[in-house]
């Protein structure tokens, strides 16, 4: 095999590209997880309703969070659709965004994005600087408008 100079040269930069490239997407894969887990484990320590009902990292088990969130919980199906739409909650309430999906979601309530893995869920408190009633528009993975809250 004649390998010239320039072959090897250009070998080189490609496995050197290709090893920054899977690095980078490590990295930033690992900073997803690290800060969904952060934010996901913040607000539940921080809801005085866990206590007596959290596992072991802090969380509440799913079937705790459902009988506790019941009529404050959006589901998301495999289609990112919201179920129930229009909900119509109070201001400061908290409630469970419920990902029923396979598949990693980004649910975002006018514009605040909180990320959910596969079959898990998020709890959060709604809010807004608009004066009320207020429409929070629901967006999940990649389509728009999926769904609405309304805030009293």
């Amino acid at each position: 095999m004649n390998f010239s100079k320039n072959n090897a040269v250009y070998l080189a930069a490609a496995v050197v590209l290709l090893a920054v490239v899977i690095i980078c997407v490590y990295w930033y894969m690992q900073g997803q997880s690290l800060s969904y887990l952060y934010s996901n484990t913040q607000d539940t320590q921080n809801n005085s309703d866990t206590q007596n009902n959290t596992s072991t990292a802090g969380k509440l088990s799913y079937t705790s969070a459902v009988n506790l969130y019941k009529d404050k919980r959006i589901q998301f199906d495999a289609n990112c659709v919201a179920s129930p739409s229009p909900a119509s909650f109070n201001k400061g309430t908290k409630i469970m965004l419920d990902n029923r999906s396979n598949k990693q979601r980004r649910i975002a309530l006018d514009g605040a994005v909180y990320n959910l893995a596969p079959y898990d869920y998020k709890i959060v408190t709604l809010t807004t600087t608009s004066s009320l009633p207020h429409t929070i528009m629901i967006d999940c993975g990649t389509g728009q408008n999926n769904g609405q809250i309304i805030l009293q």
